[in-house]
């Protein structure tokens, strides 16, 4: 990953300070360390239900009230919330075999995604990053670039019509949808319509019946059972039904394709020569559906909604875009020089990272910041608190893309981490910041977008974090290639 200061390298969605930053220092049972400070919850639930109610809310007052390292309780669970970078490298990157994931949040998604990339660690975690690397490389994810904007010029007709119409067009949903598209063509290639829209259809239905349920008696107790609620199930079946045709079709085709899923049907282990069966395959495609495009799309929303709030790197943004595209599409050539645009990428989910938190358990006794954290802790990192860390982020709150310049303060490399970190980094990066980049350029060489009223537009922290109730804007359009 790449750091504030360094060059914009699309390899790499963080650029890590070269500064040296020294990790807290663990040992083997924590005997000196204190516990740490925290708030004080019902004796039952704990803070069970104040996270529920205002999980951004209670963060932040956790992290103004007692500082870096913060004890809390999830029910009977003992946890603790780490907002330090320093604290971030220590369970993510050097220490990371020593926390896994076997907390709350993992085991709700798993039952739905399977045994995948994002849901697993450990040596099964290991053995497919290692398979599954060769085909995320940042050469073989280039070739969709002319996809991405194929995509977004697709939506951008629709916008027309809304644009002379005057109607308000929800961005939000917009951008999931071109999101959708995009890696629905990027992994089974030229699909027909009908199956790009039964796709969206079912991932839709999955996403909606895991958030719905998920923090519910039923959904809970689906969890503990290590299987999906049943709205889930029922989503499942056909979106199962149609990667498993698409699977099917492919390893019977003379012609393999050039997509995801011909890359992924060609991976192999180094020791056993064997590939990904079917069922693995399709796990691993359903993660890329769910997960990964509803990150992009929560990113590129909250970037156009901070866009219509600051018309000056609106401006900035415009006038790079103009001169470096000069009205023709945008091309992977173009992605490096485009740089205030990756500036904008990077401020904007800094404010609202799509991945606003996640949780490791601890396996063995530690010591993290001066605190013990015991055998068992849930570990609470949220790049919504490190992201706005006043001692590395001065007025954090504000919106300034600047931070991101070349020649920028340098900063711990987990102050800033959208893509998580460590080995565990996400696979998808590359893809990811490429096609923010491709569909943020694209459309704003035809259109800026404003809010339709002043009504705040409040983050909401489900499996991503999303704009509550859509983003409704208008379009102006401002010049047509």
């Amino acid at each position: 990953m790449s750091s504030p200061g360094c060059s914009n390298s699309l390899e790499d969605p963080v650029r890590p300070s070269q500064a040296a930053h020294t990790a807290p220092v663990a040992i083997d049972a924590a005997a000196t360390a204190g516990r740490a400070p925290g708030p004080r919850g019902s004796l039952l639930m704990g803070h069970f239900l104040e996270f529920e109610r205002d999980a951004l809310g209670f963060l932040d007052r956790c992290h103004r009230d007692h500082g870096d390292v913060v004890r809390f309780r999830f029910a009977l669970t003992p946890s603790v919330l780490l907002a330090h970078p320093d604290h971030v490298r220590h369970v993510l990157q050097d220490r990371h075999t020593f926390y896994d994931k076997n907390t709350l949040d993992w085991k709700m998604l798993r039952p739905v995604l399977g045994q995948t990339l994002l849901t697993t660690d450990g040596e099964p975690w290991l053995s497919r990053r290692r398979m599954m690397q060769p085909a995320f490389h940042r050469e073989r994810i280039a070739g969709f670039a002319r996809l991405m904007v194929e995509q977004t010029e697709s939506m951008l007709e629709r916008w027309e019509r809304a644009a002379r119409e005057d109607e308000p067009v929800d961005v939000a949903l917009e951008m999931n949808g071109v999101a959708l598209d995009i890696i629905t063509r990027a992994l089974f290639g030229a699909v027909i319509e009908r199956d790009a829209e039964s796709i969206s259809a079912a991932v839709t239905m999955v996403n909606r019946s895991f958030i719905e349920e998920a923090m519910t008696l039923p959904g809970l107790i689906a969890t503990m059972l290590g299987r999906p609620t049943r709205s889930a199930r029922r989503a499942l079946v056909p979106l199962h039904e149609l990667v498993n045709g698409f699977i099917r079709d492919r390893r019977s085709a003379a012609d393999p394709g050039e997509d995801l899923l011909a890359m992924l049907l060609a991976v192999r282990d180094e020791e056993t020569g064997e590939g990904l069966d079917d069922r693995t395959l399709r796990n691993e495609l359903l993660t890329l559906f769910v997960a990964g495009h509803e990150t992009t799309a929560n990113a590129l929303a909250w970037t156009f909604h901070l866009l219509s709030k600051h018309g000056d790197v609106r401006e900035r943004l415009e006038a790079e875009v103009d001169s470096v595209l000069g009205g023709r599409a945008v091309t992977l050539e173009d992605l490096g020089e485009l740089r205030y645009t990756r500036m904008v990428i990077d401020e904007s989910m800094r404010l609202y990272p799509p991945a606003w938190a996640t949780s490791r358990a601890a396996l063995e006794d530690d010591e993290i910041g001066g605190f013990r954290v015991a055998r068992g802790t849930l570990v609470m990192l949220s790049p919504w608190l490190t992201h706005r860390h006043p001692e590395f982020w001065p007025e954090p709150e504000r919106f300034d893309p600047e931070r991101f310049a070349a020649g920028a303060a340098e900063r711990p490399r987990f102050a800033y981490y959208p893509f998580g970190g460590g080995p565990h980094l996400c696979i998808g990066n590359s893809f990811s910041l490429q096609e923010m980049m491709v569909v943020l350029a694209t459309v704003t060489q035809r259109f800026a977008a404003s809010a339709i009223d002043d009504r705040p537009v409040i983050p909401e922290p489900m499996i991503t974090l999303r704009p509550r109730g859509g983003l409704p804007m208008r379009l102006h359009r401002r010049w047509l290639r």
